[in-house]
């Protein structure tokens, strides 16, 4: 089955244009695990053929690519969702470059039938040169622009799995999204993590008994078509997971508010959730109206606290680690829940070394950070604090009357190497050097990585590019390392087709690292 769709391109915004589509997709758990909202574009998974000016023929470069497609495509019994989206450049007129789009498109369709054993049902939009996805002012931004991009999902009982960054997976109809297709409609699965997070939404966690919400754990879709909004009653699956199951959660809904102060949580009877043992994921069926919220989620138990007087209506205490300064440039602070304790709120950084957390209950916490020193040097926490709490002052608890307090010394972290993108080098050593061992060495860290051997010959080495000030270190067989050269006083060549790095260390660079080190080839 296949519709030719001409769209209006009024439908685009200038975002839209550089992107082609974007799909916001935030991950859920209903335990705490981030304060932070994860997003996942869905249509960046893509396969793009590229095509001469004014041609519709396919290269034999591009055909590989289909071919590549086509092992997809390779059962009888997988029928799959596709889109074909026909761009072009400026060059010519509105109504040749619309034709010669519509030609390319069935290019690309005939091979991909021709060589395919799948079914398909294909909707083709043909933006022409209405919709650039990079500039025409250029030959190279043009050349982007003669594109046919192509998009798959594949439909299983009829339906379409839209999935996010950490596994969560939203299963809907093939047609849920009506005639502008999945890209174009720019559809939202909107998460929220924590209480923390609905507070800054200004989403209130009441139901419409008046009772407290714990986690605030929950999704809403929607998306925009022209206008035309989704089917009111259609029924969607969401697998969200779970490395346990928890006998307390319940599925909560609430609708569509003008006025976000007003949503109020009411139990969903009608709707189903199941635990999926096998694949370790809550799996919630319910009919879903547009806007509404799903949520995944639990009454909180009011009760006595340590420090606290049984029956007191105070039942949220603060949290205040001390932590190394590091640079954390979004917020990776996190505590997850325990036997002991339970979580109410990511971290809210209230300076560059203090981290707070709000919690109901003092027991065992799993603390999680991660940062980087000015050196590009990460570290990384992940464990109990309990051996680190300290006595709190009111320097520490201005606001709270109580709290627990906490320092964590930068020796309980470990440190973490991390690598330029895209930054691959091969190394080639002189031939008398070649019985030692090539390692990188990290001075800041005071670490050791490997370099892979490539190659018949022991003298290439192949390792991508550390982000803090990297020496290659030659060691002999002992392990002792003789020679320390700086990375950056090594010229490297950029191999563009390669896409790699090509550098030659000089034996002079290397007698005088040996000198330097205090020992004599």
């Amino acid at each position: 089955m296949i519709k030719h769709i001409y769209p209006n391109p009024l439908y685009k915004t200038k975002t839209q244009d550089k992107s082609h589509c974007a799909v916001y997709v935030s991950l859920l758990f209903f335990c705490v695990l981030f304060s932070q909202t994860i997003q996942a574009q869905i249509c960046t998974k893509k396969t793009s053929i590229y095509f001469d000016s004014g041609k519709f023929q396919i290269s034999p470069a591009e055909n590989r690519k289909l071919d590549s497609l086509c092992m997809i495509f390779s059962q009888k019994q997988d029928t799959f969702l596709i889109e074909v989206h026909a761009h072009s450049d400026s060059i010519a007129s509105v109504d040749y470059n619309t034709k010669l789009s519509n030609d390319r498109v069935n290019s690309v369709l005939s091979y991909l039938r021709k060589k395919s054993k799948a079914h398909f049902e294909i909707t083709t939009k043909i933006w022409g040169e209405a919709s650039p996805l990079n500039t025409n002012l250029t030959e190279q931004g043009r050349s982007k622009n003669r594109s046919i991009d192509i998009f798959m999902w594949r439909i299983k009982d009829g339906q379409i799995t839209l999935k996010g960054k950490r596994g969560v997976e939203v299963d809907v109809d093939k047609n849920y999204f009506g005639p502008c297709g999945v890209c174009e409609s720019n559809p939202k699965i909107v998460e929220t993590l924590s209480n923390e997070e609905a507070a800054r939404q200004g989403i209130p966690l009441t139901t419409t008994e008046g009772e407290q919400l714990s986690t605030g754990g929950m999704i809403s879709l929607d998306f925009n078509c022209g206008g035309k909004k989704a089917d009111p009653d259609a029924e969607i699956t969401v697998r969200i997971p779970a490395e346990n199951p928890d006998d307390r959660l319940e599925l909560w809904t609430a609708p569509e508010e003008n006025d976000i102060k007003k949503i109020r949580f009411a139990r969903e009877k009608s709707g189903q959730m199941d635990y999926d043992a096998k694949n370790k994921s809550y799996v919630i069926r319910s009919a879903y109206k547009r806007g509404q919220r799903l949520n995944l989620d639990y009454v909180v138990n009011r009760g006595s606290n340590k420090g606290i007087q049984a029956g007191s209506s105070i039942s949220l205490i603060s949290a205040i680690i001390a932590v190394p300064e590091l640079n954390r440039s979004i917020k990776l602070q996190h505590i997850t829940r325990t036997d002991t304790g339970k979580i109410h709120g990511g971290g809210r950084r209230i300076s560059k070394k203090k981290i707070a957390f709000i919690y109901e209950t003092k027991g065992g916490f799993h603390f999680v950070d991660s940062g980087m020193t000015k050196d590009k040097i990460g570290y990384r926490f992940s464990g109990s604090i309990e051996e680190y709490q300290v006595e709190c002052d009111t320097a520490k608890c201005r606001t709270q009357k109580f709290c627990w307090c906490f320092e964590v010394p930068v020796e309980a972290y470990t440190k973490v190497i991390y690598y330029q993108k895209d930054k691959d080098i091969r190394l080639k050593i002189p031939g008398k050097y070649r019985k030692y061992d090539v390692k990188l060495y990290i001075p800041a860290a005071d670490m050791i990585e490997h370099a892979h051997k490539t190659g018949p010959s022991s003298r290439k080495v192949l390792f991508t590019q550390p982000l803090p000030e990297t020496e290659i270190a030659l060691l002999d067989a002992n392990k002792n390392i003789v020679a320390r050269i700086k990375l950056k006083s090594i010229p490297l060549k950029h191999k563009t087709k390669k896409k790699y790095y090509k550098g030659k260390i000089k034996r002079k660079q290397v007698k005088k690292a040996m000198k330097d080190n205090g020992k004599k080839k």
